[in-house]
């Protein structure tokens, strides 16, 4: 195959991704598969349903060619998918300030390479942008309630929304149980605050204001 298309496919292809966590395939001990797996990992841009569905594929050819073919076969046999919100978030807990409050590599991005200010809406902003859907960027937290509609049943990739003290904060609904809501949240916390998942009791959510469910990316 020729190396520049090859090159070319890759770099079209690592940012139109999709995250995949078959955990229990991360921890196989098939040497073939460990291959798959941790390319699969570090370029981290196929949904499960197409993993799962070409892993026969994948496994088969990985046996016989190493190294390059892996590369090829990832690219050329899966079709890349664009990561939704709340798997873009996945990908982004454990960043968040270093070097000073509201500042660092990771803060810089959410606020557009700006510092010093309240990341929250901005890391809830970049994670839209970056999944494709098609709403303004924002640093107001309060904005996604007029951005999105307001529902009373939430699920994974909504988002929650909260009053806070000189303006509000936001968040990303990661699970959903009778009792408990699981979210991905940004600037939450002393310094250095970082993303990370969050667990609020179901009928115990301090300064809630709502539920909200945006547009899906086409």
């Amino acid at each position: 195959m020729n190396m520049t298309i090859l090159n070319n496919k890759m770099e079209q292809s690592i940012f139109d991704i999709k995250l995949v966590e078959p955990e229990e395939l991360f921890e196989t001990t098939n040497p073939a598969l460990q291959k798959v797996v941790e390319f699969q990992k570090t370029l981290r841009f196929i949904d499960k349903k197409t993993f799962y569905s070409n892993i026969n594929k994948i496994v088969g050819t990985v046996c016989k060619h190493f190294g390059i073919a892996v590369i090829a076969l990832m690219i050329l046999a899966v079709q890349p998918a664009r990561a939704d919100v709340l798997s873009i978030a996945r990908l982004e807990i454990g960043h968040g300030e270093m070097f000073g409050n509201n500042r660092g590599f990771y803060v810089r991005q959410y606020l557009n390479g700006r510092e010093g200010l309240p990341w929250c809406a901005g890391f809830v902003s970049y994670c839209a942008k970056k999944s494709g859907l098609n709403i303004p960027y924002t640093l107001l937290a309060k904005d996604f309630l007029r951005l999105g509609k307001k529902v009373n049943n939430p699920q994974s990739g909504d988002l929650i929304v909260f009053s806070r003290k000189g303006g509000g904060h936001v968040g990303i609904v990661e699970k959903v149980s009778k009792d408990t809501i699981t979210t991905i949240e940004g600037n939450l916390g002393e310094y250095p605050s970082k993303v990370k998942r969050v667990n609020y009791k179901r009928n115990h959510i301090k300064n809630f204001l709502g539920f909200v469910r945006l547009a899906r990316a086409r």
